[in-house]
């Protein structure tokens, strides 16, 4: 059963390789801040979850499992893209107001490496946005930091959430995202009044 599993796994946990997975060595390893993921995918590894504390963030816990018989699959390899797409959103996603006709409303980034936005793009309910490139400094300059991504406006932040919206899903991430529109939804009455 486990090797069945390992050999198949759902679009769901693709999403989560190919969004936290990186290799040390010969091993795969999966790491978060939130215990969901490596959960999710810990039938694939074959071993447990284990935690550690977060060397960025004094107090906070890091999530890790690791394994040398997983691997992070190819983008061709994917078999579900809506749950392909739930779980790197969930994980690269963030809801974010976006101006428009002088209104705050909810509007999407998606982060990633930008082949991976490219093909995840491709499958997303939507019009094909820009991807745009991210450097950040990090350590006095010591490392400059690069990523991709690409802005979703309102009517297709929407379609996208309808669109990935599913099982199984990170309840908190989509608690998280709903306060968030709410948010988003009454910042320009605050002063309407």
């Amino acid at each position: 059963m486990l090797r069945e599993l390992y050999s198949c796994p759902t679009g769901y946990q693709q999403g989560i390789l190919v969004a936290l997975g990186s290799w040390n060595g010969d091993r795969l390893y999966v790491r978060s801040i939130d215990r969901w993921y490596p959960d999710q995918i810990q039938p694939l590894f074959r071993s447990r979850v284990y935690s550690i504390d977060d060397a960025h963030v004094p107090g906070r816990r890091q999530y890790n499992i690791k394994s040398p018989s997983a691997h992070i699959p190819t983008l061709d390899e994917v078999v579900d893209w809506q749950g392909f797409a739930r779980a790197y959103i969930e994980i690269h996603g963030a809801i974010t107001p976006i101006t428009q006709h002088k209104k705050h409303v909810p509007g999407m980034k998606i982060y990633g490496r930008e082949h991976v936005i490219e093909v995840l793009m491709a499958h997303l309910p939507i019009v094909p946005k820009k991807i745009y490139k991210i450097e950040n400094s990090v350590d006095s300059d010591k490392y400059i930091g690069t990523t991709y991504g690409i802005t979703i406006q309102k009517k297709d932040t929407k379609a996208v959430l309808n669109w990935i919206d599913g099982e199984p899903k990170n309840q908190s991430v989509w608690n998280r995202w709903d306060e968030k529109i709410k948010k988003i939804k009454s910042m320009d009455k605050i002063g309407d009044s």
